[in-house]
């Protein structure tokens, strides 16, 4: 049984590389939307894939001198993007997890970023942790610890997620992994300088 466990974890830690190398390499052709991203990736996992595994994949594209974010979604968890001092849902458009049916299409979702705003995902290991109740984390314990974490910064929006997801289990052993990421956007960093069409009013 052990044996058995052991390579059941290799199998799926090798589908989940290979999803990881596929959706690098695709996602590389920029002229390429998100959302055909996902649908080449998905119908080149579906081949061949005997054992019915499949991932969840939520992709983004940011453009750093805009602020513009471009999301897609396969199955993951919803997002949640602090705007104006504030952690809120995105409301993505539900894509089918990759490597499950082939032929599967996805939408594109875009939103802009002004500096300071953060972009918070996570694995459902997050929203999933259970207490000795049986009680799930879940998603409004979540938007309601990032909103109320004294330090908002991306590593301490994460501690304030993992301490809250600790104390809430308290010692029930946990069954899934628990992963964060948090980004914040500050801004293309260029300057604007106005100069009237004097030359007199140049800089020395």
């Amino acid at each position: 049984l052990c044996l058995q466990t052991n390579w059941s974890c290799l199998v799926l830690a090798l589908f989940m590389m290979h999803t990881k190398t596929l959706l690098k390499t695709i996602g590389k052709a920029e002229v390429l939307g998100l959302d055909k991203v996902l649908e080449y990736a998905n119908n080149e996992l579906c081949s061949g894939n005997e054992r019915g595994m499949f991932v969840t994949a939520v992709l983004g594209r940011l453009d750093l001198a805009s602020g513009k974010l471009t999301l897609a979604n396969a199955g993951h968890n919803p997002i949640l993007i602090r705007k104006k001092g504030v952690y809120d849902y995105v409301k993505l458009p539900k894509g089918f997890i990759l490597g499950g049916l082939e032929g599967c299409k996805y939408k594109e979702y875009q939103t802009e970023l002004a500096p300071g705003d953060q972009v918070f995902i996570y694995t459902d290991g997050v929203t999933e942790a259970t207490n000795t109740d049986g009680e799930q984390f879940g998603e409004d314990r979540l938007k309601n610890c990032l909103n109320a974490a004294d330090d908002k910064t991306t590593i301490g929006s994460c501690r304030a997620v993992r301490d809250a997801v600790k104390e809430f289990v308290g010692e029930t052993e946990q069954f899934d992994d628990i992963t964060m990421l948090c980004l914040r956007y500050i801004g293309s960093g260029a300057q604007k300088l106005t100069i009237e069409a004097d030359t007199a009013k140049l800089p020395d």
